[in-house]
């Protein structure tokens, strides 16, 4: 186990001796089994417990554990103790999410205030393929399907090589003791479900499914670190507090919309939030689609990506032209153009046929 452990974090890059680890840990095996791959292959690393507060004498006892073990080895132990149902109600989240928010933040206060360089947790093979089974209920993208990470910025899943079983077999060798979290027994989580009914009647049908799954994973972050790549060749132009994208872009891709989905998605678009571009090149122009902050206006040859404004509209009189207003901010000027020497189309524009207009215009 300890040699398969240094041969992955080698192979994948994952971190080296000289960094300085944070290492997450319950108490429970996988953390406690990370936390002793880690001592016995001298990597310095200082240990973080959380203290939800959910399961009574439970939570206390766990944190308990953590302190003694760290003391036992010498390794700095961290713990914060968390109202997390009250964090739920503030936040308007639900405590899986929550809890999970409470910890990410404290952990990125604890790397900055002792200049760690890595998170570690200790997900495993398990824990990877049940995500990607939530990822497929859940109607997730092609990102969903490369399920759990080893390496993503400053947290890192050394971990990913080992199957429950293995790491299991691991503490029963050594005699490691751990705690037992007993919410883990109960099928309330999606999570839990999965872990319980649906890993265990695939691995009776084909006992090397994990280890297919995992290249079956590899393959899919291949095949999405070559789409990234591909798609820097259709950056986004900024201008000023806005974003620009040229329907030049979409020339010769058969499936407009996913680009399109690619192209948002580090604003924070999701593909079921774009149900209106299907017919992508039929939208008409000056069709808006609004998405938390973000406000997306189809345009005549693109897309303007822009934040949405909070102001209050005002309504506007036109009885002559040429015509010119600010309103928050934005100058607007009407004017009156020939149609035969008319050429190009400007972004930002609006084209009304004057022929049309019942004035005053509103």
């Amino acid at each position: 186990m300890l040699e398969a452990f240094e041969q992955f974090i080698s192979k994948k890059s994952l971190f080296s001796k000289k960094d300085s680890l944070l290492l997450a840990i319950s108490g429970g095996k996988d953390s406690v089994a990370l936390f002793h791959l880690l001592r016995q292959a001298g990597y310095l690393f200082e240990a973080a417990h959380c203290n939800f507060q959910l399961r009574a004498e439970e939570s206390d006892q766990d944190q308990a554990f953590v302190e003694t073990l760290c003391k036992t080895y010498n390794i700095k132990c961290h713990v914060k103790a968390f109202d997390t149902l009250a964090a739920c109600e503030h936040l308007g989240k639900g405590i899986q999410e929550t809890a999970r928010q409470l910890r990410y933040d404290w952990f990125s206060e604890l790397m900055q205030a002792h200049q760690l360089d890595y998170v570690l947790t200790a997900h495993h093979v398990d824990d990877h393929l049940e995500t990607i089974f939530i990822q497929l209920m859940r109607q997730s993208g092609i990102s969903g399907m490369h399920g759990i990470l080893p390496k993503q910025g400053h947290l890192v899943r050394p971990l990913l090589f080992a199957t429950v079983n293995q790491i299991q077999a691991y503490l029963e060798a050594f005699e490691f003791a751990y705690r037992t979290d007993s919410s883990n027994s109960k099928d309330e989580y999606l999570r839990n479900a999965i872990r319980h009914h649906i890993s265990p009647a695939i691995a009776q049908i084909d006992p090397e499914f994990s280890s297919k799954m995992l290249g079956f994973s590899e393959r899919v972050w291949a095949f999405e670190q070559l789409f990234n790549d591909l798609l820097k060749d259709k950056p986004i132009e900024k201008r000023g507090k806005e974003y620009w994208i040229d329907d030049m872009h979409f020339d010769s891709i058969q499936n407009k919309p996913l680009l399109l989905y690619y192209l948002l998605k580090p604003f924070g678009f999701h593909y079921r939030s774009l149900p209106t571009f299907d017919r992508n090149d039929a939208l008409q122009t000056g069709s808006i689609l609004m998405h938390e902050n973000w406000q997306l206006i189809r345009e005549r040859n693109g897309w303007l990506l822009s934040i949405q404004t909070t102001q209050k509209s005002e309504e506007l009189l036109v009885n002559t032209l040429p015509f010119t207003a600010s309103v928050n901010g934005h100058n607007i000027q009407i004017d009156a153009i020939d149609k035969a020497a008319f050429t190009q189309f400007e972004p930002g524009s609006l084209y009304l046929n004057n022929k049309t207009i019942i004035w005053p215009l509103s």
